[in-house]
């Protein structure tokens, strides 16, 4: 039968309390910031288009920073060393947008093309020789509508000349 010596045990009974803690206060947290965002999103989601898509996606960025600041916060309270950890990080994210860079890129121009309120949804457009009525405007694509029937998805960072018509009736 294994024993563990006592200071051992006392060690991971401190730290287990932290961490307990850590995770407490991180879901009672979320929680209440969940709940207000939900308050927000309410009136955010009565309005389409902008507003809406630019919520939705600071939502997510929001979601994952929280989590990954909560993570930081056990790694450190369990005795990893925080150096290695950063620069891992920082290695990571380099990577990360290097891989996605055209992710990025499309976020980008949609964003200035939400901010400036180039289109709406509803309205007759012509993108790169598509002419058709804009469907949806999502964080990255512009789902567009044709003739046929058929909705097609263009990332707003191919999108290198736009031409708009008129709202749709």
């Amino acid at each position: 039968m294994l024993t563990l010596s006592e200071d051992l045990q006392l060690e991971i009974t401190a730290h287990g309390l932290r961490v307990a803690i850590i995770l407490l206060v991180g879901i009672l947290a979320y929680r209440w910031l969940a709940r207000a965002l939900d308050r927000m999103e309410s009136d955010v989601s009565a309005e389409k288009g902008m507003s809406a898509t630019i919520y939705r996606g600071g939502i997510q960025m929001f979601r994952l920073t929280f989590f990954i600041v909560i993570g930081a916060f056990i790694f450190f309270e369990l005795g990893f060393a925080s150096g290695p950890i950063i620069a891992s990080l920082g290695i990571l994210g380099l990577a990360f947008l290097f891989g996605a860079q055209y992710i990025v890129r499309d976020m980008l121009a949609g964003l200035f093309l939400l901010r400036e309120g180039v289109c709406h949804i509803g309205d007759v457009v012509t993108i790169n020789s598509v002419r058709s009525h804009v469907e949806s405007m999502h964080l990255r694509t512009l789902a567009l509508k044709t003739e046929t029937g058929s909705v097609v998805f263009i990332p707003y960072g191919e999108i290198s000349m736009l031409e708009k018509y008129a709202k749709r009736s």
